[in-house]
């Protein structure tokens, strides 16, 4: 009988573990982020196929006063939604055992503070230009944000522990049954807005509740009124770069209504879906991201590095991608989905293309300054851009109109990135010492 020859130890040492480990975490990165991408994927074509047919069948001064009405809403949310969602993210993983609480406190404090923002903007609804922005139309408009950011509490949570096979079917269901409302109510000839933010209200309602159903049943829910002060400390810096991002992505639809009118915001609506759809991808990996690497900071400041590095690059590349894309396809795009009335939107869309490379590298850079807890710093520079935004938007929008406005969004949106670049040089200097890579930025 051959005598037993024992297998090389070094074969299954420390590396070979280490390397192991790092095989099954990279699997699993992978896999969540292409459950969460074609999640996201499917959730915002269905989107884009609503506002479709919704501007086909509104025509441009109808579709101008539904994006705008809703911009505007939209605009203010964060009174409300706080970056609740963004704390969740990073938050979740780094204390299982209250995972819980974390998630039935955000959506008490959602559902409350919310309320309070519906009373509030009915009550100053009455007093704007009532031909851009119906009272009743806020009124809805507002009710519908409040159930969809209810709704996405519930799919944080889950995004937040990686089971982004449960968030695939979370984030789609708003969206499929809206188009479905939409598609029916085009089909039955009504031109009215109203019956499209009922639509939207029906979706939500039901989106939510089954997130709500099942976060209970996976996770359990627990409202601890002692932590309600906590968090709104904690998320003070996530709700202030949330707004300050709501601003420099919203408030030129709504500069457009108030200053030009719904005819130039029906124009300008469009090219601006048909670009932000494209956010899905970056932004299907930064909430993938920002919760892994949260924990490796958690861990270690070192064991940022590599990932971030890599995370950048390949967001840079993406991006580049995407924006030269889009720039190629704008007109025939634009006739091909909203038909000729909409025609002027291809030269929109093709100076917004811009945007995506800039806005996928900086998703890249904030989901690395959120985790290493630098949120504070990164709403600085979103300020300083959301208010030079604003001044450049009326600045120029009465001499060059829309176009100057997109080119304003370009403009500001590689402030941004150029922003979060140097922040984040300075945390590696800072961390990382000056014997880091400058690569890691």
């Amino acid at each position: 009988m051959p005598a037993y020859t024992p297998l090389p130890v070094s074969r299954f040492g420390p590396q070979s573990v280490r390397r192991l480990r790092d095989f099954l975490a990279r699997r699993r990165i992978l896999l969540s982020l292409g459950a969460l991408f074609s999640g996201s994927a499917v959730a915002r074509l269905l989107s884009a196929l609503t506002i479709f047919v919704l501007a086909r069948q509104l025509g441009i001064e109808r579709f101008g006063i539904y994006a705008a009405t809703l911009a505007l809403a939209k605009l203010s949310s964060v009174l409300f939604s706080l970056g609740l969602d963004s704390w969740l993210l990073r938050e979740g993983r780094r204390s299982p055992q209250g995972f819980p609480a974390a998630i039935g406190t955000s959506l008490m404090l959602k559902l409350v503070l919310g309320l309070l923002w519906l009373l509030l903007l009915g009550a100053i609804a009455p007093f704007l230009n009532q031909t851009s922005f119906p009272t009743v139309l806020v009124v809805l408009a507002a009710v519908s944000i409040v159930l969809e950011e209810l709704a996405l509490t519930t799919a944080s949570a889950f995004k937040a522990s990686l089971r982004n096979r449960v968030t695939v079917w979370l984030v789609m269901i708003a969206p499929a049954v809206l188009l479905l409302l939409t598609i029916f109510l085009s089909w039955r000839n009504v031109i009215a807005i109203g019956p499209y933010f009922a639509a939207r209200i029906v979706s939500f309602v039901l989106a939510g509740a089954a997130g709500l159903y099942l976060v209970w049943r996976m996770f359990g829910l627990e409202v601890k009124w002692g932590w309600m002060s906590d968090i709104l400390r904690e998320t003070r810096p996530y709700g202030v770069s949330q707004g300050l991002a709501l601003i420099y992505e919203r408030a030129d639809l709504t500069i457009i209504a108030f200053v030009l009118g719904t005819a130039a915001a029906g124009i300008y609506a469009p090219a601006v879906s048909l670009m932000t759809t494209l956010f899905l991808i970056p932004l299907a990996v930064y909430e993938v991201m920002l919760p892994l690497i949260s924990t490796l900071h958690a861990r270690n400041h070192d064991e940022v590095r590599r990932p971030a590095f890599r995370f950048v690059l390949f967001s840079a590349a993406l991006g580049v991608l995407m924006g030269v894309g889009l720039a190629v396809i704008a007109h025939p795009l634009v006739w091909l989905l909203y038909g000729p009335e909409f025609a002027a939107s291809g030269a929109i869309l093709t100076i917004l293309s811009s945007v995506l490379v800039f806005k996928t590298i900086s998703f890249a850079l904030a989901a690395v300054i959120a985790a290493v807890g630098w949120q504070g710093q990164r709403a600085i520079i979103q300020a300083v851009t959301a208010l030079l935004s604003i001044v450049l938007t009326l600045a120029v929008i009465g001499r060059y109109g829309i176009h100057g406005v997109a080119h304003v969004y370009v403009f500001t949106e590689f402030l941004v990135m150029s922003g979060y670049m140097v922040l984040l040089l300075r945390w590696q200097h800072k961390h990382l010492g000056k014997s880091a890579p400058a690569s890691v930025s």
